[in-house]
């Protein structure tokens, strides 16, 4: 028999949508594919409703043809026709589920909820990321080694990541202690699981290591490590494909401002407190890492992952503050517009291979360029 686990998070069974009062829109830039079941349906209509709902669905890709990418089936106060019409029965099963998800690992299923629906980065903000809760069923079958070990070694790197995150310190001195874990670990993650190797690497990885790296790090003030670093993100992922004009006009607000005329530190510091009020970026970045873990897992990719959560936060920090600059008093929405925005172009699309493929070799989040930014030697 197999222990088959159900693994769900207590804090998103309090999700409700927002509906008309949300800042952003579902569907917004998103190439939203309609399964077979569901076309049927509309074609089953016969009236001028059913008509236009085919008419802006492939017959091809099945994708709905976006009108400057909002979905054509909104109306005028940006809610869905179809829901108001037939009711949520009558969705796609995309449109049915989200923000609802589901990853599998060998014998574990999780369900989360991505942080493209703006009202979940407001729900996971004074959440306890790793307080999860299990549910055992016997199945039948049998595991093969490698699926035990790998499972194994799954249940040791899930207790690593909630050690780091229940330790809640300095958001770049945990980013610090990340990476450094991450480049040490990184072999046992590409390596075939052995249970020799399995146990090397929870006993190497353990508290007093991690613990020694919280106190080698030597604290670097923040706007130092913003003004050094993440104009070089910003420039390095402007190739993104990001539809939303909003976010666009940050990054080009960003690129062409003038820091030199600026009290920079002073600005800085208002900028973060308002940020600080509006997201929990340490949440926001380990419920990332928790969500990809399967990922990491299955594609024994560490190092990339870890860059690529990097990547976004400082993606988020560096945009919110050209959009505090710009207009400080839309700056509470504007937060939650670019955290959920750019988790959108980043892992709904192929935008994360981008990433991770150009920080392979990049150059702000490899070793060397990162420590120096985060540390003092």
């Amino acid at each position: 028999m197999i222990n088959y686990r159900f693994i769900t998070y207590p804090y998103l069974k309090n999700f409700k949508c927002s509906a008309d009062k949300c800042v952003s829109t579902c569907c917004y830039g998103w190439n939203v594919k309609v399964d077979d079941k569901t076309l049927e349906a509309y074609k089953s209509l016969c009236n001028s409703f059913g008509d236009y709902l085919v008419e802006h669905i492939s017959q091809n890709s099945k994708h709905i043809y976006m009108n400057k990418n909002y979905c054509p089936f909104l109306d005028s106060e940006k809610m869905c026709k179809i829901q108001k019409e037939y009711g949520h029965n009558m969705l796609c099963e995309v449109c049915k589920t989200y923000p609802r998800a589901e990853r599998y690992l060998i014998n574990i299923q999780q369900k989360y909820l991505v942080l493209s629906c703006p009202e979940v980065i407001n729900l996971i903000k004074k959440a306890n990321i790793f307080d999860k809760e299990t549910e055992i069923v016997k199945i039948k079958g049998k595991e093969t080694k490698q699926e035990t070990l790998t499972l194994k070694f799954y249940d040791y790197f899930f207790e690593k990541l909630k050690y780091i995150y229940n330790k809640k310190a300095n958001l770049y001195k945990t980013m610090y202690v990340l990476l450094a874990f991450a480049y040490n670990a990184d072999k046992y993650f590409k390596q075939k699981y052995t249970e020799k190797s399995i146990e090397e690497f929870n006993n190497k990885f353990n508290k007093k290591y991690f613990d020694s790296l919280y106190k080698e790090y030597k604290t670097k003030k923040d706007y130092d490590f913003i003004k050094s670093s993440q104009l070089s993100v910003v420039k390095n992922n402007y190739d993104l494909k990001v539809a939303n004009k909003n976010i666009n006009n940050l990054f080009k607000f960003y690129l062409n401002f003038d820091f030199n005329n600026l009290n920079f530190k002073k600005t800085y510091k208002q900028a973060q407190k308002s940020l600080n009020k509006n997201l929990n970026l340490y949440n926001i970045l380990f419920y990332v890492l928790n969500i990809e873990t399967f990922n990491i897992i299955k594609d024994k990719e560490f190092v990339s992952y870890i860059n690529a959560s990097f990547v976004y936060i400082s993606l988020i920090q560096s945009l919110f503050y050209s959009s505090y600059l710009s207009d400080s008093l839309r700056a509470k929405n504007n937060s939650l517009i670019v955290a959920s925005n750019l988790y959108r172009f980043i892992y709904h699309s192929y935008n994360i291979d981008l990433i991770m493929s150009k920080y392979d070799n990049g150059n702000f989040c490899n070793k060397e360029n990162l420590f120096k930014y985060l540390t003092s030697f």
